[in-house]
């Protein structure tokens, strides 16, 4: 009789229990747990998106009032990272009337508390200060299983309300994805629909609605390009068709005059500055060599210190401002450079690009940049017809710039013609590393090496930079890391760093134990000292996206080895070489009395290949892989015996 009491008490409590996490549950919240859909999770998946959607509605042409619901279930250990809410807020961004629910898998209902709600800087970057946080929100003890949901409502203002971003999907599968637009009539849009395949569109009237069911888990391919260029995603800026001269965009000209009003008035050519521009030029005497000075006082002199509060964020500071406080962020370094060039006769425009994601041509709107170069015509150069340069960046010299930004999309105010313009693609011989070493291999499979690697172009100013940040112990530690990948137990001495104009270089003797194997009568060893087998083994039968193997770049490896008297490499001469139109690769070995080189060079070219010739590179790796793991067989002469 007790035990039954028990059980039907428990019973109670269970349905009581229920009725509590249902009565406290929305029901769009309950209809994504459990409504059914045909929809491909798979095991790998470390979340399942229950439900994502956004509403928005456009106000007056000067607010975006959006509702925003996401519901998601933990698949795995890895996918608790996921079960957290981080949104960007600012004084033209902010966020009302947040709840959130964690469902436990036994059933047990958390509503979301103010300790579980936290505000942090968006950034992460030394000298750079903005109005922007993060509004971070993460339950705790969160169980593989569970089910996390947040609901919330977003008042955004400003010229940058206009511009709208949602994401469908990234990898993860997704049961219900779906934006909603709502316009006051007559009003426009301009779009970008990336990957959209299996997104639904309707209209009616002003409201237009992007929606999608079931969209099956895409695991991301090795290889691959930047996942910002794969995930389901819509960009769309808002606009009215009388939209002249205000902070609404219907075409790249009227972005171009936006930034052209900012930009206004803010260059100066006073005392002070041709005071400095003229020390700095004082000795020299072409158009070159004086603007590679200018270039080199910007970038040097001027500390990178952004404050970009309020207009501050699109407009630059007086040149007169940067000068005398000495920092500035890119576009107050930016247009401090135009007018110290005006000083000696040379026009100079700034230049606005994206350092990290790519430019929509479809969408004309200042808030798809964010950041300033600048940008000097050149007449009468038939390869190319502006000389670039970004000011912000340590070690890279006039006409060189960074690899973040080659071939990226530009906008310049000033091209009347062609406001969008691609800037140069990388080369691989801009971002080239040489490896030599002289290396003497002993009777017992002991090695020593004098090794020189000498960095050039972009990859010489990222090493010079890391030298200028690092002391010698770092930088010691860190090349006897990397040589410690191919030589166990390395020891290094006589380290030394050192640069030119064009060029950065480390040197260092290294010693190594036992770095060939004995086996009887011969000894093995991998003869290239600095060959990292990181290749990624390509199993798959098909492909769904491009190959992308990295920036453009180029490796050489120069090793001569310096046999121990009384042995020799008896094998035939080896000589590789393979390409895959984005990669190319060759290698040979060669005998010299009792001297065995060894050379290979690698080339990248940064392009992207089509998925449907992925077998070109499978074919690559496998010849990259043999020459990374090729192998040495050294055999006692019969003299030595």
């Amino acid at each position: 009789m007790k035990t039954r009491k028990i059980l039907i008490m428990g019973g109670i409590l269970i349905i009581l229990f229920a009725w509590n996490c249902y009565a406290n549950t929305p029901g769009w919240l309950l209809q994504s747990m459990y409504k059914a859909d045909k929809i491909k999770i798979a095991d790998k998946s470390s979340v399942l998106i229950l439900h994502s959607t956004e509403d928005a509605r456009y106000v007056n042409g000067k607010h975006v009032y959006k509702v925003i619901r996401f519901a998601q279930q933990i698949r795995s250990e890895s996918g608790k990272q996921y079960a957290r809410l981080s949104e960007y807020i600012s004084p033209n961004r902010r966020i009302a009337n947040l709840k959130g629910w964690h469902i436990l898998p036994d059933g047990k209902l958390k509503i979301l508390a103010d300790s579980n709600v936290r505000i942090i800087s968006a950034s992460e970057i030394a000298n750079y200060h903005d109005e922007i946080r993060v509004l971070m929100v993460e339950f705790d003890n969160i169980e593989v299983g569970s089910v996390v949901a947040f609901e919330y409502e977003v008042k955004e203002d400003g010229p940058g309300a206009a511009f709208q971003q949602f994401m469908f999907q990234e990898e993860q599968p997704v049961k219900f994805s779906r934006f909603s637009l709502t316009l006051p009539k007559g009003w426009k849009f301009h779009k970008e629909e990336t990957h959209l395949g299996g997104i639904q569109f309707n209209k009616k009237n002003n409201h237009y609605v992007w929606s999608a069911k079931a969209l099956n888990f895409e695991p991301r391919e090795k290889y691959t390009p930047p996942w910002e260029r794969l995930t389901k995603q819509l960009d769309l800026t808002i606009y009215a068709p009388d939209s002249v001269g205000g902070d609404h965009f219907s075409d790249w000209q009227s972005v171009a005059d936006w930034w052209s009003r900012l930009f206004k008035g803010r260059t100066q050519n006073n005392a002070h500055i041709k005071a400095v521009v003229e020390s700095l030029t004082v000795d020299l005497k072409t158009s070159m060599e004086k603007a590679s000075a200018i270039a080199n006082f910007v970038r040097d002199e001027i500390r990178y210190v952004a404050i970009e509060i309020g207009k501050g964020r699109w407009q630059p500071r007086p040149t007169n401002l940067t000068l005398r406080n000495r920092f500035g962020d890119c576009k107050d370094k930016t247009v401090l450079m135009q007018s110290m060039l005006a000083v000696i006769n040379i026009k100079s425009t700034p230049v606005f690009l994206n350092t990290s994601t790519p430019i929509y041509e479809a969408i004309p709107t200042p808030f798809q940049f964010n950041h300033c170069i600048i940008g000097i015509p050149i007449k009468g150069n038939k390869r190319a017809e502006w000389l670039f340069f970004d000011p912000t960046v340590p070690s890279l010299p006039l006409g060189e710039l960074p690899q973040t930004l080659h071939g990226k999309t530009a906008l310049i105010p000033e091209n009347k013609d062609t406001l969008l313009v691609k800037l140069p693609d990388s080369e691989a011989h801009e971002y080239y590393r040489r490896c030599v070493a002289d290396a003497n291999m002993k009777s017992d499979g002991s090695i020593t090496a004098l090794v020189k690697i000498t960095d050039y172009g972009n990859w010489a100013a990222e090493t010079d930079y890391r030298l200028t940040l690092k002391p010698r112990s770092h930088q010691i530690k860190f090349w006897k890391s990397y040589i410690a990948k191919t030589v166990p137990n390395v020891v290094l001495s006589d380290f030394e760093t050192g640069s030119a104009r064009d060029s950065t270089w480390v040197t260092f003797k290294m010693e190594g134990k036992k770095y060939a194997a004995e086996t009887g009568s011969i000894r093995v060893f991998k003869p290239n000292l600095f060959a990292i087998n990181d290749l990624t083994t390509i199993a798959a039968v098909e492909r769904e996206y491009p190959i992308w193997l990295g920036h453009a770049r180029q490796i050489d490896t120069n090793i001569t080895w310096n046999l121990p008297k009384g042995w020799t490499y008896e094998e035939t001469p080896w000589t590789i070489e393979s390409q895959c139109n984005i990669a190319s690769v060759n290698g040979e070995t060669e005998l010299q009395d009792s001297r065995l080189k060894y050379q290979t060079n690698l080339k990248y070219s940064g392009q992207a290949l089509p998925a449907i010739q992925f077998m070109k590179l499978k074919e690559f790796n496998s010849r990259l892989s043999e020459i990374k793991n090729l192998t040495i067989v050294l055999s006692q002469t019969e003299s030595a015996l």
